[in-house]
């Protein structure tokens, strides 16, 4: 399956050919290697790319630099934490929206007691994980 990121990667990569810049040596063997389904998806985002304002291109590849300066167990923690998302049926992923929407309207007081409360259960579900997996 091809890596969730890598059509980042090809996007700014004929982005890049557009502009005379140079394009990674393998892009093409990539894309040899590919199935008509995973580039009917590229084409896809390619329009998608070629339709995007210089602004939003910008915020795209500043945050593609930021994820490349990751350390890499923090690359894949966000990589299977995208898996996760994509797994979502379409109500799953309207309910964390809808939460994540809710969050974002409470001050910012409110929003850091919640996101607190979070953390601190996250941290004490992964202790109980630690403790029972240690018996």
């Amino acid at each position: 399956m091809i890596n969730k990121i890598w059509p980042l990667l090809l996007l700014l990569s004929l982005s890049a050919f557009a502009q005379n810049e140079q394009v990674p040596k393998d892009a093409l063997q990539r894309w040899e290697k590919m199935d008509e389904s995973q580039k009917a998806q590229l084409r896809e985002r390619h329009a998608k790319w070629k339709t995007m304002s210089a602004e939003e291109k910008s915020t795209l590849k500043k945050r593609w630099q930021k994820f490349k300066n990751l350390p890499p167990e923090r690359r894949a923690k966000i990589r299977e934490a995208f898996k996760r998302w994509q797994k979502l049926d379409p109500a799953g992923k309207q309910h964390i929206k809808d939460r994540l929407k809710r969050i974002r309207q409470l001050s910012p007081t409110e929003r850091t007691q919640r996101l607190d409360k979070i953390r601190t259960l996250r941290r004490e579900r992964r202790q109980m994980r630690q403790r029972r997996t240690r018996r």
